[in-house]
């Protein structure tokens, strides 16, 4: 009976998983040539607030996972990688940009494309723009390494912070497949080819060097807040243990600068590059609820229907592959 039962389960998770391919495999392809044409010219943007046109500070949200995710099947509105990166990019570029306002609800994401993000960022502070960082309910792991190049960091009182460092996990469903009988074959062109599989026991020499691959990446991780905040290594390397902080905590081991919502931020950073700027807001198209693509008027998706908060869990999902992946993400 209990080989019954397992054989159900292993084949339900099998179907399942073939079916959100299958989904994403159809579809996909029609999106991103739907996506590719002059439906978007520009990276989406409006302005915020009134004022001199030649003196603007820019908001960037980054709310969400921030992981470079396929357009969604079922429209969930979030965090969009390229079209985030874009506008860092015309940001950096336009002069008439004196700051930025980076406002950040994320409890991380892909260790790559929290790079690629700091990158620019950094770019963008070269150019001698200023940039402050403003949290919302979470700014952990990932979310926080962007905000590392801020100038200065406002975090709410009830903002969770921190998780500094670097996960990495999958699924080993080795003793469940001997259990069923089923044997992988695989041929690899190296004993490490393969690491990671799901399907096979993971050896000693792969566990050793996964975990130093996750404590390189960690040490990325630490340089970026000893360069970002002018901090002390030692000092981070203490922070450094994956926990996260509350805002005052934070601020108490010099990872925020002042406890402040998003109007604080704004209100400072205009007063330090002048009362006059005028204020524009970066920001995703609406969303049609079944294809993701925008089409204006639409406020509501099928995913946030489903998810309501949490409409890009089907993106999370699907994004994930059965070998291991480095992540800057609380593991909540």
């Amino acid at each position: 009976m209990k080989r019954i039962v397992a054989l159900i389960i292993a084949a339900t998770l099998f179907f399942v998983g073939i079916g959100f391919s299958f989904m994403n495999m159809m579809l996909s392809a029609d999106i991103d040539r739907f996506m590719q044409t002059d439906f978007i010219d520009e990276v989406p943007k409006s302005t915020y607030e009134m004022g001199a046109p030649t003196n603007k500070v820019a908001i960037v949200n980054v709310e969400g996972a921030i992981m470079n995710q396929p357009a969604s099947t079922f429209g969930a509105v979030g965090y969009n990688h390229e079209l985030t990166l874009e506008a860092l990019k015309e940001i950096r570029d336009d002069a008439s940009i004196s700051a930025v306002l980076l406002h950040v609800d994320s409890p991380g994401g892909g260790v790559y494309e929290s790079a690629e993000l700091h990158k620019l960022l950094v770019e963008i502070k070269e150019q001698d723009k200023t940039i402050y960082s403003t949290m919302g309910n979470m700014a952990a792991s990932g979310g926080y390494y962007i905000s590392a190049p801020a100038d200065k960091i406002f975090a709410s009182r009830e903002t969770l912070t921190g998780s500094i460092g670097v996960i990495m996990s999958g699924f080993n469903a080795s003793e469940l497949m001997d259990n069923l009988g089923i044997e992988e074959t695989t041929w690899a062109s190296g004993d490490m080819k393969n690491m990671g599989s799901m399907f096979t026991p993971m050896t000693e020499e792969e566990d050793e060097y996964f975990q130093y691959l996750t404590d390189s990446m960690h040490d990325d991780f630490v340089q970026v807040i000893v360069e970002g905040r002018d901090m002390d290594e030692s000092d981070v390397r203490d922070l450094a243990d994956g926990r996260i902080y509350l805002a005052e905590d934070a601020i108490e081991n010099g990872l925020v600068d002042e406890i402040g919502n998003f109007d604080d931020a704004l209100a400072a950073l205009k007063e330090e590059v002048g009362e006059n700027a005028q204020v524009i807001e970066y920001g995703m198209p609406e969303a049609n609820p079944l294809f993701g693509i925008p089409i204006p008027g639409i406020k509501q998706t099928l995913g946030s229907l489903l998810f309501e908060d949490h409409a890009s869990q089907l993106d999370y999902i699907q994004y994930l592959n059965v070998h291991p992946r480095p992540m800057y993400l609380y593991n909540e």
